[in-house]
């Protein structure tokens, strides 16, 4: 064991990145003997100073996502004994894909001054390379046991699933026309959302279900196909392929846009497929459409995948790993040594 406590700073305690990067592990820091808080940002003054009060007393400090002006990343890492920045996305520039320097300098005063980084992808971990070489790639990672769930998957319909937000809902807008011309060839064909804004069609039929915790596991065990539509830009690059995970977990083929870290995680044939054109698209939903044996085989190897490669356990190992280099044990706290 590494006794030590580990600070994690973030937007927030229940943001996704905070959830899926940090606290899934709470179990596996405390078996490591790690004594782990987590402090928001979105507070007032006085919070964020006994906020640094702990960074001073932690072992490790873990920046998730959150840039900072000169003026506070100076006082934070003159506290911090030893500094990580975690960041799933490309917040180095804007969500439209443009330069921003005030972005990109808070960046790189990370990269340059942390002891550690963590990067959700390849394509991030290439940009944190261009100042350091202390990067590791630690994929978002998932919990197998919350979607192991048994469900009956309707044989009357042939239901396509995306989850997602009104953030990101232009990009099963987009597929929706796709979608409709494959409906003319495939009777029956159902596309079920789960999110927070509704689609309509005149071609086929759309399923709007507001997300919840508690419907969202049933909700994608019970479809066919996880569909994952995603344009290939600067900032779509830098995601980390969450809901493709969840829809690999939950045993499903996934077909997917041949772009980003989605074409990294499927495997295409295997686990499911990939398309760079509409007729591609189309191509795969009547393969899928055609061989339900296939279906279910490549659903058990998407499964098997993630177990391997993306579950909490798997990514755990790539974290406790760097925690072990970071501070080795018997080592103690140069704050508290001194």
């Amino acid at each position: 064991m590494i006794p030590g406590k580990i600070v994690f700073i973030s937007k927030g305690n229940e943001k996704p990145s905070t959830r899926y990067r940090a606290r899934q592990f709470n179990k596996l820091f405390t078996q490591d003997g790690w004594d782990v808080a987590y402090i928001s940002t979105a507070s007032g003054l006085f919070n964020k100073i006994k906020a640094l009060r702990q960074c001073y007393s932690a072992e490790i400090v873990i920046v998730i996502r959150k840039n900072f002006s000169l003026f506070h990343f100076k006082i934070l890492r003159l506290v911090s004994n030893k500094l990580i920045y975690d960041f799933d996305d490309a917040n180095f520039i804007k969500p439209d894909g443009s330069a921003s320097q005030t972005r990109y300098a808070s960046f790189k005063r990370f990269m340059l001054m942390s002891d550690h980084i963590w990067a959700g992808n390849n394509y991030l971990a290439l940009e944190a390379k261009k100042f350091t070489e202390k990067v590791s790639i630690v994929p978002t990672s998932i919990n197998p046991e919350k979607y192991a769930i048994e469900a009956q998957k309707p044989e009357n319909t042939f239901d396509l699933v995306w989850i997602g937000s009104q953030s990101t809902s232009k990009y099963i807008k987009e597929i929706i026309p796709v979608l409709e011309k494959a409906s003319e060839q495939l009777p029956n064909l159902r596309l079920k959302i789960i999110a927070d804004f509704k689609a309509r069609s005149d071609k086929f039929e759309i399923i709007s279900l507001p997300w919840s915790s508690s419907i969202e596991g049933y909700e994608l065990a019970s479809s066919h196909v996880g569909l994952a539509p995603m344009a290939d830009t600067p900032w779509s690059r830098g995601k980390c392929g969450l809901k493709v995970l969840q829809y690999m977990t939950a045993g499903l083929a996934v077909i997917s846009s041949n772009s980003g870290v989605n074409a990294e995680i499927i495997k295409d044939g295997i686990t499911g497929y990939l398309a760079d054109s509409d007729e591609q698209w189309i191509d795969a939903l009547k393969k899928l459409y055609k061989n339900r044996s296939q279906l279910n085989t490549m659903g058990l190897n998407a499964r098997e995948d993630v177990n391997q490669h993306y579950s909490v356990n798997a990514v755990y190992q790539i974290i406790s790993d760097d925690l072990r280099k970071l501070c080795p044990a018997n080592r103690g706290n140069d704050h508290t040594a001194t």
